[in-house]
């Protein structure tokens, strides 16, 4: 009856909070829905039930749901039978995360332990193994520990192994418990009548005992007294891991921990042993690399040079490799250390010597840091052996470390790029497809490094994707072949579209036409049937590399081939956009043509804005790419103002008393001209853009870095035309670049537009000290024009984040209480402080949660103010008095939920808009203004008034 009150209470609870919360009303409906099930009586129903209840927990992660539910299923297991319990097991152990949000946990432990007192010992086992798993919450609970103590000492098979996982879990929680039972898990291990399978059990769970340091050398004294008296190779691997992990939680004898594997790793000849020892030294550089000393290494390296089996070899090589990548390498001994890379560079194992040629580039790089080059040439010759030898033999996996190994050196030592480009690109047209794919993806990244990489080969890589072309379309490929073929063209043609995006401008716009007519031409030969998926993919890199003429053509091919409308509008937006800067690539004749096409490419731009909001579904709202499109056409129209405004210094002298003003003043002539006042608009104008762009990068959390970068830069572009406005016109308006962290983070980026913003920067800098002293005239206007020239001339590049997001966080607030309707108004008194509770969900809908950053804490800010549309002599009163109207508060989500608790004051009867704004905090400490907003409106009342009410009604 106690669990079904919980439900009701719950149902209660949801139906006066449902007003704009479709969080409550689903989970009440769901939670309804299963207690239906385990009310049906039929073991079938009942079972399927108590499965689905993890998945709730994870979609609606409330407390009051998790805590109605958690009573239900204990009294169900307290009830049930033992299949039913070991559901209930599994819903516990699945549902680890959000057991703390249980909040009636005696309620709920006394359900559960009623159990134990059966003589069932299996239904004792399943209720100790759900102690164990719910003792993050119980850990200090006294008679959960004496019944674990009791399942230890039990005869039965089944229940003293759920003791066992009972005491590792309780172990690792509670301090009280792993000392009280320290000793008594030795006596079981020294003991004769414990068997040996669970003595090797019961071993592991001295890595637990860690709570501080005189347990932890304890436990380290007893498994180290354990290793001298079982010389067992089972009991040898258990018990060094053990060690290992012990020494490496409680941070505690690691440089004793290290001797003593390195002492097995040369002293015991058992393989197993030697590879437990690898994979324990591997995982104490990875947690303590520091505690490291040089006599270590070179006693690693020396087992390395006599060792000849390869998994060990291996297994010492991926050792060194961690070791290579922290401040461990400083301990180093280079020659030492390059005697094995030299050894092993030559295995008949591709996997051994494609780690020894990583290992190789980790020292080259930590030595490029140092300003030390000499090691790299010969890094990368051994690099690109090995990788011809993966080629030729089609292993993807050591040829997938090779290639990552040639991206590190390239980005640390650039002169390294072009003959490792030369070496893949010439292999690409005798590899198996698997192969060439990998290669392509290295090839882009190192044209991504150094961008003039692939100038010279853009011959070859034509000759590669007519060749994939041709043998797609006159051979009869099976479905995996095809598939594989379609996966390579997509890269293929981004490699050329690197290679000719740093051409010289002589002759750069014939011969992209050239390139784009011959790259029709063969997409039109494919019989692929994913071929139109392989045109949006080329469209789509095309708009990243610049080659916005053949994107916009492939978009309006594929505009007709989809079957939904807002897939349509998306692809038309595409194309208009795509359009848009084509048109700004053309050459420009006279003044009077690039106005037209400035105007051609806003006009474009808002068209496509058109079609981009028509695409916008309840699942994507486009919210980026329409902000981010909308700052484009914005960014347009303002350098087109910036070209009229240089205009008007020769159609708008100056008038006539303008020099006797500026000579009784001592100003500038021209600083009472129509010119000043437009150009010092114009200036506005760019540095408010430059702050939308500031916007946008703060609200894109689920951004790549690179799409951020560009973002960036882009904001520090108008940033940059806004501070030449103001140097070369000498106003003292604020422009928003900052000369010292603003330079810093142009230099920072290797993207064509910052390269052009550092030339800029670097070239005005030169021409204001020239022109200091002289008046404003054309040479400024000139010089402004040209800058602005600069940066449109500059192919307009669009982000992966405007085409995909492989993060996606969805924050879902609700807000306690909320009326029953929307237009109903939550009565509080103005003597009263009106409690306001923010739960939220943090959702995470991409590929991997926290990919590029994660939330560390979320920032609520609550306002209220007033409702504008019913405007009171208490509202002007309100104003007048300027109350405290707003608070902050900042809260760490656990297990992705969060709560937080606000008391409002509402001092004058009036009707009020609250409103509460979300932001993030990621790992950096970096806010991000990622939403959402909800509001409710509280109307506040005098207690006399309400009393008055009461009593009319009565």
């Amino acid at each position: 009856m106690a669990a079904t009150s919980a439900f009701t209470v719950f149902a209660d609870f949801t139906e006066k909070n449902s007003n704009n919360q479709e969080n409550w009303q689903d989970a009440n409906a769901a939670l309804l829905e299963l207690d239906k099930g385990l009310r049906s009586g039929k073991a079938g129903e009942q079972c399927e039930s108590i499965v689905r209840f993890p998945n709730l927990f994870e979609k609606y992660p409330f407390p009051i749901l998790i805590n109605s539910a958690s009573l239900k299923l204990a009294e169900v297991f307290r009830t049930g039978n033992n299949f039913m319990r070991l559901c209930i097991l599994k819903v516990a152990q699945r549902s680890e995360k959000h057991l703390d949000k249980i909040l009636n946990v005696d309620e709920f432990l006394r359900r559960i332990y009623s159990v134990i007192h059966s003589n069932d010992p299996v239904a004792r086992a399943m209720t100790i193994r759900l102690l164990g798993s719910i003792s993050p919450i119980i850990a200090e609970r006294k008679n959960a520990h004496h019944s674990i103590r009791t399942g230890l000492d039990s005869h039965d098979q089944v229940e003293l192994e759920a003791a066992i996982f009972a005491t590792g879990q309780f172990c690792a929680q509670s301090s009280d418990f792993a000392s009280g039972v320290l000793n008594k898990l030795a006596t079981m291990i020294e003991g004769l009548t414990t068997p040996i399978e669970m003595k090797l059990k019961l071993v592991p769970i001295f890595g637990h005992m860690l709570h501080d340091l005189h347990m932890a050398s304890k436990a380290r004294s007893v498994c180290l007294e354990l290793l001298k008296s079982y010389s067992a190779c089972k009991f040898v691997v258990t018990i060094l891991h053990t060690l290992s992990c012990l020494a490496a939680k409680s941070v505690s004898c690691i440089t004793d921990q290290i001797e003593l594997l390195l002492l097995y790793l040369k002293d015991d000849p058992r393989r197993n042993i030697k590879y437990q020892t690898l994979n324990d030294l591997k995982m104490l550089a990875k947690e303590a690399s520091h505690m490291w000393g040089r006599s270590h290494i070179e006693e690693l390296c020396h087992f390395l040079l006599k060792c000849n089996y390869d998994d060990l070899k291996l297994g010492g090589l991926m050792t060194l490799v961690t070791l290579s990548t922290t401040l461990a390498v400083d301990q180093f001994d280079k020659d030492l250390i390059l005697q094995v890379c030299s050894l092993e560079s030559s295995s008949s194992n591709l996997i051994v010597s494609a780690v020894s040629c990583q290992l190789q580039i980790n020292i080259a790089v930590a030595q490029v840091k140092q300003s030390d080059t000499t090691l790299c040439k010969q890094a990368a010759l051994a690099v690109e052996g090995t990788c011809v030898i993966c080629c030729m033999e089609g292993q993807v996996q050591p040829l997938k470390i090779c290639l990552a190994s040639m991206n590190q050196l390239v980005d640390s030592h650039p002169e390294s790029c072009t003959p490792l480009a030369d070496c893949l690109v010439a292999l690409l047209p005798t590899v198996q497809e698997s192969v060439a794919i990998e290669m392509c993806h290295a090839l882009v990244t190192m044209a991504t490094q150094v961008p003039s990489a692939l100038i010279h080969l853009r011959c070859e890589l034509i000759d590669f994707f007519k060749s994939e072309v041709e043998q797609e379309s006159s051979i009869v490929l099976d479905v995996e072949m095809r598939q594989a073929s379609s996966n390579l063209l997509v890269p293929a043609l981004t490699l050329i579209f690197q290679a000719h995006s740093c051409l010289p401008e002589e002759n750069r716009n014939e011969i992209k036409t050239d390139i784009e007519t011959l790259i029709l031409e063969e997409l039109e030969k494919l019989t692929l049937p994913c071929k139109y998926w392989l045109i949006y993919r080329t469209a789509r890199q095309a708009t990243r590399q610049g080659f916005h003429c053949l994107a916009s053509k492939l978009f309006d091919s594929l505009s007709t081939k989809v079957a939904s409308e807002h897939f349509y509008f998306w692809l038309n937006a595409l194309k208009c956009f795509c359009e848009a800067e084509s048109t700004l690539n053309k050459p420009f004749q006279t003044n009077r043509d690039l106005a037209e096409s400035i105007a051609s490419a806003s006009s474009q731009y808002y068209k496509g804005l058109v079609s981009l909001k028509a695409a916008v579904t309840p699942s994507s709202q486009l919210t980026f790419q329409i902000t981010y499109a909308k700052l484009r056409a914005d960014l347009l129209q303002a350098h087109s103002l910036l070209f009229a405004a240089c205009a008007s210094m020769k159609s708008c002298p100056p008038p006539a008393i303008a020099t006797a003003v500026a000579m009784t003043t001592g100003q500038d002539v021209h600083n009472l001209s129509h010119f000043a006042t437009q150009i010092s608009q114009v200036c506005q104008v760019f540095r408010q853009l430059g702050e939308k762009y500031s916007k946008l990068f703060q609200s894109s959390f689920d951004a790549d870095p690179v799409s951020l970068e560009n973002v960036e830069i882009l904001q520090q572009s108008c940033f940059l035309v806004s501070h030449c406005i103001n140097l070369l016109t000498k106003t003292m308006q604020e422009s928003g670049f900052s000369e010292i962290t603003d330079a810093e983070k142009i230099k920072g980026s290797d993207s064509p537009l910052s390269q052009a913003c550092k030339q800029l920067y670097n070239y005005i800098k030169e021409y204001t000290l020239e022109l200091q002293s002289v008046p404003v005239c054309h040479l400024q206007t000139e010089y402004l024009r040209r800058v602005s020239l600069t940066l449109l001339h500059v192919p307009f590049i669009f982000p992966k984040y405007f085409f995909q997001s492989r993060q996606q966080t969805i924050i879902k607030l609700a807000l306690s209480p909320t009326p029953r309707s929307s237009t109903e108004q939550i009565s509080v008194l103005t003597e009263t402080q009106f409690a306001l509770k923010v739960e939220g969900i943090i959702e995470h809908l991409g590929v991997k949660p926290g990919l590029y950053r994660s939330i560390k804490a979320v920032s609520l800010h609550v306002s209220w103010a007033p409702d504008e549309r019913k405007q009171t002599q208490a509202i002007q009163d309100i104003k007048m008095h300027k109350p405290i109207t707003s608070l902050e508060q900042t809260v760490s989500p656990h297990h992705d939920y969060f709560s937080a608790q606000f008391l409002l004051s509402f001092t004058t009867p009036a009707t009020y808009v609250v409103m509460v704004t979300t932001s993030v905090v990621d790992d950096t400490g970096a806010l991000w203004e990622t939403g959402p907003v909800s509001s409710l409106q509280v109307k506040a009342v005098e207690g006399n008034n309400r009393l008055s009410a009461g009593s009319s009604r009565m």
